[in-house]
This record gives C-alpha cells, sequence and structure tokens, in this order.
C-alpha cells in the first residue's frame, strides 16, 4: 500500500533538499541522483514482481536523511 503518490514524493524531496540545501554538495545533483534510484527502484520492482510506485517512492527518498545530517562532510550519494 503505497501512502503517498510518486507526485507529491518527487514534490517533498524538492522542498526538503530546498530547505537544507547546505547538507548537499549540490541541489541539482541530489535531485538528479535521488529520481534516477527511484526510476531504478521502479524499474526493478516491476521486474520481480513488486509495487512499482512504491518502489520508486523508496528509491527517491533513500538519501533524504542527508537533511538532517549536520556533518556535511560527506557529499557523496549512495
Amino acid at each position: 500500500m503505497i501512502l503517498i503518490t510518486p507526485e507529491e514524493a518527487v514534490k517533498l524531496l524538492e522542498n526538503e533538499v530546498d530547505v537544507h540545501r547546505d547538507n548537499f554538495g549540490g541541489v541539482d545533483a541530489i535531485l538528479t541522483h535521488s529520481y534516477d534510484t527511484g526510476e531504478i527502484a521502479r524499474e526493478t520492482a516491476a521486474r520481480i514482481g513488486l509495487d512499482p510506485e512504491e518502489a520508486f517512492v523508496a528509491g527517491i527518498f533513500h538519501d533524504l536523511g542527508r537533511c538532517l545530517v549536520r556533518d556535511k562532510k560527506d557529499h557523496t550519494f549512495h
């Protein structure tokens, strides 16, 4: 069961990254990385029989915790 639509998730991600922009090496880089990860998660989920939209949301949020990190030295994405 998905609690947030992919469109809502993208908007939330964009807002959080903008608000906490000092915690990222580059806003465009994290947004691109997160969106790409969401797309890969969506495709993978579809291939293995899981909910593609739920996987997309999980994929774009996978680095969102960086908004809360005070140590800004590590700007690499995973």
